[in-house]
Order: structure tokens, then sequence, then C-alpha cells
């Protein structure tokens, strides 16, 4: 939050080992005194295995593997 505008985001991640991904994000931006509200929602799903083979060892290591969209 700032004195002009506010910004959320709201993730949640659901991880089934062997099974499946979800990624599912709100975004909220709102300019204060304005009349409107801008709201991203975004989903994000792929098997367990296309994920884990799309990482290197590196990545797998660190946790830092990237769900396509």
């Amino acid at each position: 939050m700032t004195q002009n505008y506010f910004y959320i985001l709201q993730r949640a991640f659901i991880r089934v080992d062997d099974v499946t991904i979800r990624l599912r994000e709100t975004r909220l931006h709102h300019v204060f005194g304005g009349e409107h509200a801008l709201r991203q929602y975004t989903e994000k799903e792929a098997p367990y295995r296309q994920v884990k083979a799309s990482c290197s060892q590196k990545q797998l290591a660190e946790g830092v593997c990237v769900l396509g969209g």
C-alpha cells in the first residue's frame, strides 16, 4: 500500500506429488479516489511429470521450477 494506491496478490499453489500442480492467482489494484479496481485472475495447471521433466537438476534441487501457462 502507498499513499496513492494499493495492490494485493493472493496466490494458491497446490502440488499433489506425482499427480498434478495447480496455481491460482488473483491480483487486485486500486488507485485511491478512482471509481474502479482492476482484478486479474490466472489459473495454471499441468501434470506433475510434465513440470518435473521441464526443469533442470539445479531447479529441482532449489525448488524453483516454473509452471508454464
